[in-house]
């Protein structure tokens, strides 16, 4: 089908009626169509102009992504355009509405909503190496930039508050872009596919980093996710080859699926001391992984979470919770495993905890001296603190309120201690 007209009596077309229609390059719409439905033209790669008549009052999702439009004129009647309606056209370089439109606003060929609050849509063949978001712009919509191969920069206002789905998915020149510290929301996908992003910050109010959000940025060399986060989603970071060091914030509860899978140059991970459970193939194929310190909180770690990392050679594990998946690490050779002296069981994971190689010796004696001790009749540690433990330096007039970590929460460590004998943690 190279040829389609829509005759006047039609009023609405379908979802996914012209969908995938990949030969198909002419196309009249006519003057009774009130309605183009999501998918409606989509992945109709050799369409290269429409013409949207002066009935259409709306355009839905994805209508015609994925196609070979150089330019759309939207008419003034129209009331809703979805922000991913051009999505993923690689040759589109603007999008324009007739004048007398109230709903939207086109500048220089960005479509916006009419406070410009809402930037809906950047062509993704629109020239151009670099833009900046107006400053009225609280929201970035889903797809907005995504494919806009031209793009190397991006400023984004201070007051920026939403990033939408894949909204700067595939990318594929894009270098830098600062995400300032208001946004709260970055849908999934966000920055999938840029291929050439070299360093990304998160924010300080965001609580989650979505699936797949920087999956597939290949030149990123380091993260640190920062305390506010408290979980990192299925494919986060997924095949960022390139990925040397991750820092895991200590309030992040869990790690996805394949979170950081394919990352094969990253070396040393230390999981963050509230992290609780590890997904399935949370880091497979990390090749070059060579140390994991797993924090104290750690409940549960699925199968494969280790798998074929080939180049681990030791894990630190800072906790008391006996681990008995024997699939943890499947096809990785049998790290060494060193664990506090309290640790209950002779094996972590299936592997057999070492507890007399010069590395776990010195792994026990610098480990936090305040978890030393046995468990009371209430399940809790009996601790002491004994001086030459690293944080005796930071009390202040003889006294601290150390905190000491048990099956149950935190206990205050209320003891003064004014002498170099030891103390109990009560």
């Amino acid at each position: 089908m190279t040829t389609v007209k829509i005759p006047d009596s039609v009023g609405k077309i379908q979802k996914s009626t012209f969908s995938d229609c990949e030969q198909l390059s002419e196309l009249t719409i006519g003057e009774g169509v009130k309605s183009i439905e999501s998918n409606a033209f989509s992945s109709c790669k050799a369409l290269d102009k429409v013409t949207i008549p002066g009935s259409v009052k709306s355009i839905g999702y994805r209508a015609f992504s994925e196609t070979s439009l150089t330019q759309v004129m939207i008419p003034k009647n129209v009331t809703l355009v979805d922000g991913s309606a051009f999505s993923d056209c690689a040759s589109l370089t603007s999008i324009d509405f007739e004048e007398g439109n109230t709903i939207y606003v086109s500048d220089d060929g960005v479509l916006f909503n009419n406070d410009r609050t809402v930037l809906l849509q950047y062509p993704p063949g629109k020239l151009g190496t670099s833009f900046s978001v107006p400053e009225s712009v609280v929201r970035i919509e889903d797809s907005a930039f995504s494919q806009s191969s031209h793009l190397t920069s991006v400023q984004i206002p201070e007051n920026l508050k939403e990033i939408g789905t894949n909204a700067f998915s595939d990318c594929s020149d894009l270098t830098d872009v600062n995400i300032p510290d208001n946004v709260v929301t970055i849908g999934w996908g966000a920055f999938s596919g840029c291929i050439s992003l070299t360093g990304v910050n998160i924010p300080k109010k965001l609580k989650q980093i979505s699936w797949s959000t920087f999956s597939r940025c290949r030149k990123l060399t380091k993260v640190v996710i920062p305390d506010n986060i408290l979980s990192i989603g299925d494919n986060a970071f997924e095949s960022c080859f390139k990925l040397e060091s991750v820092t895991i914030g200590k309030n992040v509860e869990s790690i996805g699926n394949s979170a950081f899978s394919e990352c094969t140059n990253l070396v040393n991970v230390t999981i963050g001391e509230s992290v609780k459970s590890i997904d399935v193939w949370a880091f497979w194929g990390c090749t070059n992984l060579v140390n994991v310190t797993i924090g104290e909180s750690v409940e549960s770690i699925k199968n494969g979470a280790f798998d074929e990392c080939t180049s681990l050679s030791t894990v630190f594990y800072q906790g008391s919770t006996v681990i008995s998946n024997n699939y943890v690490f499947d096809d990785t050779e049998g790290p060494t495993v060193c664990a506090p002296d309290y640790y209950a069981s002779d094996e972590f994971c299936g592997v057999k905890v070492d507890k007399s190689s010069s590395v776990c010796l010195a792994f026990q004696n610098e480990f936090d001296y305040c978890h030393k001790g046995e468990l009371d009749d209430n399940g809790h540690f009996v601790r002491k603190w004994k001086k030459n433990a690293t944080d005796w330096e930071s009390k202040k007039n003889g006294c601290v309120d150390y905190k000491c970590n048990d099956k149950s929460g935190y206990l205050s460590w209320s003891t003064c201690l004014s002498s170099d004998t030891e103390n109990i943690c009560a």
